[in-house]
């Protein structure tokens, strides 16, 4: 019992206790640390979590005003489909009747004396 108690054992073990204190206060700042990084983590997950519904809000906005336009540009189209399809019409209608009034000019002296009675048609009579 001496011998496990001589000055050298007590050092060595004094020794190692002050070192088992020593470690575990490293233990005791890491555990700390690792604490406060997961509270840190916890938060801007939040913020991630935070962020990412107020984009999904903003994207669902987002997708029903383009849905609008989209609709609002359909819509003029259309239209604009039905005035081109009338204008056409009238472009026809005006595009035969100059190619009658060109036709009148093919016989000048028709345009100044009047058609000739072959040129009458039926219920027509010469003045």
């Amino acid at each position: 019992m001496n011998e496990l108690l001589s000055e050298s054992n007590r050092k060595e073990i004094m020794t190692a206790i002050a070192d088992l204190r020593t470690m575990s206060a490293r233990v005791r700042l890491a555990a700390d640390d690792l604490a406060r990084s997961g509270r840190q983590v916890a938060a801007a997950a939040g913020k991630v979590g935070d962020t990412a519904d107020l984009v999904g809000g903003q994207g669902e906005g987002t997708l029903r005003d383009l849905s609008r336009a989209a609709s609002a540009l359909e819509s003029a189209a259309s239209i604009g489909t039905n005035e081109l399809s009338a204008t056409t019409q009238e472009l026809r209608s005006s595009a035969e009747a100059i190619s009658r009034a060109a036709e009148r000019f093919d016989d000048p002296r028709s345009l100044v004396f009047g058609p000739n009675p072959q040129q009458l048609g039926p219920g027509e009579a010469r003045r």
